[in-house]
């Protein structure tokens, strides 16, 4: 097959780092195992489609725009388990949040950049969520109700980043099928989709303004307290 003007031939691989991430809660896991290879291959495959044709600031731009998605959420998530520990120390005397699970595991999993990095963060972050609200309920500065609210919510969380990038791998896909033909036209209508769909992701809401994880919740008779 001839090589095509403008389109890098080479192999691309990525070398990954291999990290241990310790995982407590049920809810927790079950996201991992849900979500993490989709978000890495949606990684994969953007890098790969946006590097094959020398887009390199559309790739920078795709990767802050996850990066900054996962850290709003991040500090939802700290905000909410700060919040709770506050909470928990009028109680009890102390803010420290204990474990509350015993089946911890240990998983395996290969980073190949730091967008991938930073949504693993979210992970650990949203297991001492868990910790924080069951701890919560039982010190009695929890109603029973917000705590199942929560839990509930925070897989929203987990599973929005791996979403969106997910969407953007497909749009891309869709793209590069329909204008394989040529090379220069292809190149133009992608840096043009990403401009156009990154729009229109950032103009969709946020999971924490949907469904906020610290704020103005009632605990148990009284508005909980930052």
């Amino acid at each position: 097959m001839a090589k095509r003007e403008g389109v890098d031939q080479r192999p691309r691989t990525f070398p990954t780092v291999k990290v241990r991430v310790e995982i407590d809660h049920d809810i927790v896991k079950g996201a991992f195992r849900n979500h993490v290879d989709h978000f890495r291959s949606a990684f994969f495959h953007v890098t790969s489609i946006l590097g094959r044709f020398g887009l390199e600031s559309e790739m920078s731009q795709v990767h802050g725009y996850i990066v900054e998605m996962i850290g709003e959420e991040e500090a939802e998530i700290t905000k909410a388990t700060s919040a709770l520990a506050k909470q928990i120390k009028a109680a009890v005397g102390s803010e420290a949040i204990p474990r509350t699970s015993n089946n911890r595991e240990v998983r395996e999993t290969d980073i190949p950049s730091f967008v991938v990095r930073k949504y693993i963060g979210l992970f650990q972050a949203a297991d001492r969520l868990v910790d924080a609200i069951v701890y919560a309920e039982t010190a009695g500065v929890l109603s029973w109700h917000r705590r199942s609210e929560m839990l509930k919510d925070i897989p929203k969380y987990l599973r929005t980043p791996a979403g969106r990038f997910k969407s953007i791998a497909s749009h891309l896909h869709q793209r590069q099928k329909e204008s394989e033909s040529n090379v220069a036209e292809a190149k133009a209508a992608m840096a043009e989709s990403i401009a156009a769909v990154l729009e229109s992701h950032k103009a969709l809401k946020s999971v924490q303004s949907k469904r906020p994880l610290a704020g103005a919740k009632k605990g148990k008779g009284e508005e909980a307290k930052d």
